[in-house]
């Protein structure tokens, strides 16, 4: 019985994967491994080789008193060393194979210094790539502790932020639907407290400029022919089984759009909700002075009564994922959320 792989083998796996694709190692005969030099420099059988030396790994610096339950970040530094062999047929020495090896990787990780998208234990991640310069000092106390393995071209990146994700997560708050003010000259006089909030959030014109790549998709609710990003019901008021909202979708009008609801309660905190909805936009823009689809989209709640104490929340957002000319990545946009909460008075 093996060891589970942990959020740091992920992400080290991650690299090397990386590295191995943009060599096309298998075409150009380049191993493509990961340990220690002096391991790489003993292995067999005799071809060229690169070897990832994850040797270093530290906090990010930012949340240092984070709860246990949240992803903790870390940068992680790789030593990058190639190993040569000659080739008498061709005339090219092992030296010219390791300049040929090191200068691609550079090249690599200059034109996609983010790599795409890896999945760390349930929490999507990309890493991004940081040339760190090796002093004199910095190499001789690297290549000392590597027996008799002789020094090789070898460059060193930092890789961050990378997440070391807890077994057990903490489960999170639900957000603020909205935001209200009461001012009162009697201290002893109850407060109403539906004048504490309002509840509706007006949505503003958004704009989907689709000539860019990037694009992202932007939604708004439509209730009473009023263009809104969040709102509160009570659900005393309201039937969850039955009720329904109507969604404004902008962006390529040819494209497939997906929605994803997010779901919390104060059992779970937040849970995403699977499949994703497929649905092709509506217009490119949302103007919430201008003319209404009137093929909005139908979209009923996640959940039924049955699921819900005294309060929840979902979310609605709109993704979609595209390839990246640079990178040749899949990556992945969203558009805003659209938030709703339902309390009880």
């Amino acid at each position: 019985m093996f060891i589970a792989e942990s959020s740091l083998s992920i992400m080290c796996l991650a690299v090397e994967n990386f590295v191995r694709n943009g060599l096309d190692a298998e075409n150009n005969s380049i191993d493509v491994t990961m340990g220690a030099p002096a391991s790489a420099a003993a292995a067999g059988p005799k071809m060229n080789r690169v070897n990832l030396f994850f040797n270093r790994f530290e906090p990010s610096g930012f949340a240092s008193n984070g709860h246990p339950g949240e992803p903790w970040l870390m940068r992680l530094f790789c030593l990058i060393t190639a190993f040569g062999e000659d080739d008498i047929s061709e005339n090219i020495t092992g030296g010219e194979f390791e300049l040929r090896m090191i200068g691609e990787i550079i090249r690599l990780f200059h034109e996609s210094p983010v790599m795409s998208n890896v999945e760390v234990n349930g929490q999507s991640v990309r890493l991004q790539a940081i040339f760190q310069p090796l002093n004199y000092e910095s190499i001789n106390q690297l290549w000392s502790t590597q027996n008799d393995a002789s020094f090789r071209p070898s460059v060193a990146y930092e890789f961050s932020l990378g997440p070391i994700v807890p077994l057990q997560r903490k489960q999170t708050d639900k957000l603020v639907g909205s935001i209200g003010t009461l001012i009162n000259s009697d201290t002893k006089k109850e407060w109403e407290k539906d004048k504490l909030t309002s509840h509706v959030f007006i949505s503003r014109k958004k704009t989907v400029d689709v000539s860019l790549n990037h694009w992202q998709p932007a939604i708004c609710f439509v209730e009473n022919d009023i263009c809104i990003d969040a709102i509160q019901f009570d659900l005393n008021m309201v039937n969850l089984d039955t009720q329904t909202m109507t969604v404004w979708l902008a962006g390529d009008l040819s494209i497939d759009i997906s929605f994803k609801w997010l779901i919390w309660n104060s059992q779970n905190g937040w849970l995403e909700q699977d499949p994703a909805i497929l649905h092709k936009p509506l217009t490119e823009i949302i103007d919430p002075d201008g003319e209404i689809p009137v093929d909005l989209i139908s979209m009923p709640m996640p959940f039924d009564s049955s699921m819900v104490d005294t309060s929840a929340q979902v979310q609605l957002i709109a993704q979609r994922t595209y390839t990246d000319p640079v990178s040749n990545a899949l990556k992945t946009v969203k558009s805003n959320p659209l938030l709703i909460t339902f309390y009880t008075n």
